[in-house]
């Protein structure tokens, strides 16, 4: 499974709002959400789940996440999104 290119780690509060986030929309979602956990393998995600997420991320980190990297996400896992969040702009 390929993996985003490595980023700077995001603020220790990214991740936690983040997995609020996803623990709202996972269709699989475990009672906790780690940073290891795959989107698609472990949470469930489809397509249209990933595109609704990813709309749900952008209004919540008021953020707008580059369209060329989404496609990377059916390979990404909680960090690499807490990453990928930062990396746009998402603030602690």
């Amino acid at each position: 499974m390929g993996r985003l290119p490595a980023m700077q780690p995001a603020p220790a509060s990214v991740p936690t709002r983040l997995a609020d986030e996803l623990r709202a929309t996972a269709p699989a979602a475990p009672g906790e959400i780690r940073p290891e956990h795959a989107l698609v393998d472990d949470l469930g995600y489809d397509s249209l789940a990933l595109v609704k997420t990813v709309v749900a991320l952008e209004e919540a980190f008021d953020v707008e996440l580059p369209q060329e990297r989404l496609h990377e996400l059916r390979a990404a896992t909680v960090s690499d999104v807490a990453a990928l969040l930062h990396a746009a702009g998402a603030e602690a």
